[in-house]
């Protein structure tokens, strides 16, 4: 689950190379696992990607455990934003779809009398900094019309929405389908796979399972032998649910394909200050209470993993406290909390 690091996690799995639509595509991937899976892919039936559920939706009910992918949100919005800037359409050297696209609409639609999306939040934020300061300007959050609309439409002139609004309503994932990854948070995928919850109710009734993407791989080798040493059968075996005979079980790190979307090679970088970066942990203050949620329900971290996480999380943001709760009461006394529910 997820969409933080989740191409590189898919790339270890069988079930994603049999959802393929290129037949070509779909069989050299699948060239991948012909001599085995590791435990993780072995008992993947599914996974999600923005909109969809592959191979089909119910695989999230057939499922008996839930296995996330987290990231830091203040990490994955920085991130979002200078993977969908017009500047960097050309990243070193090859065209980078998600920027191009955002430039087209701009060239396209700067003069329209109906701004989209895109028109709208460029103008408003040239850098990162502007997004997070556009925060400071609305201190009680986010009108309460737009928290509770599922998606508006930018206009110019004639729209009420300030710059201010057009931050709130894309951290809280309800801006145009245009603001790409943005709209496919933590809190999205939560309620794809367990609608009708959230985040601060009792825990959810499947296993958790979780891989930070900044031990990525460890943890996934370490979940990897978990599920492993679990299986009451770990030699050859028929696997039922991906149709597939395996010959033997394989570490997960020999299928793994670290996948970056050409972060690397962005020229054009704009730097957050350490009050900006403040602004967008209180902006973004449910999806970190939502990482935090899963990672202390997670089965296959330690204590001291999860205690850890969250310090690093936390000081992330203030490097004075350690804990959600401080971080939760410190934002909510500021003002400054955009939390919707």
């Amino acid at each position: 689950v997820g969409k933080a690091g989740g191409e590189t996690a898919r790339s270890t799995l069988e079930v994603a190379c049999r959802a393929k639509y290129n037949e070509r595509a779909k069989a050299a991937c699948l060239r991948r696992f012909s001599q085995g899976q590791s435990m993780i892919s072995k008992l993947t039936i599914g996974f999600t990607h923005c909109i969809i559920v592959r191979p089909s939706h119910r695989a999230v009910g057939d499922s008996t455990s839930l296995l996330w992918v987290l990231r830091n949100p203040i990490d994955r919005i920085v991130s979002w934003y200078h993977y969908i800037h017009p500047m960097n359409c050309q990243a070193g050297g090859g065209r980078n779809p998600a920027a191009c696209g955002s430039r087209n609409i701009i060239m396209t639609s700067q003069d329209a009398p109906i701004q989209p999306w895109t028109v709208k939040f460029f103008n408003c934020f040239p850098s990162i900094e502007a997004l997070a300061s556009a925060l400071a300007s609305a201190l009680a959050g986010p009108k309460e019309d737009l928290v509770s609309s599922t998606e508006f439409n930018m206009t110019h002139p004639s729209g009420n929405e300030t710059c201010s609004d057009v931050a709130w309503q894309t951290l809280l994932g309800k801006a145009s389908m245009d603001s790409n990854h943005a709209r496919f948070n933590h809190k999205f995928y939560w309620n794809v796979v367990m609608p009708g919850t959230t985040w601060h109710q009792p825990p959810p009734i499947k296993e958790i399972l979780v891989i930070r993407t900044d031990n990525l791989q460890s943890d996934m080798e370490e979940l990897d032998q978990m599920l492993l040493l679990q299986s009451p059968d770990s030699g050859n075996n028929t696997d039922t649910t991906n149709q597939t005979t395996t010959t033997t079980i394989t570490p997960v790190s020999q299928q793994m394909q670290v996948i970056t979307h050409g972060s690397q090679n962005q020229a054009f970088r704009t730097q957050l200050s350490v009050e900006g970066r403040q602004r967008l942990c209180c902006g973004l203050l449910e999806e970190l209470s939502i990482v935090d949620t899963l990672v202390q329900h997670a089965t296959n971290l330690s204590p001291t993993a999860k205690l850890e996480t969250t310090r690093r999380v936390v000081q992330s943001c203030w490097d004075t406290m350690t804990t959600m709760e401080e971080l939760r009461q410190h934002c909510i006394q500021h003002h400054m909390n955009a939390q919707a529910s």
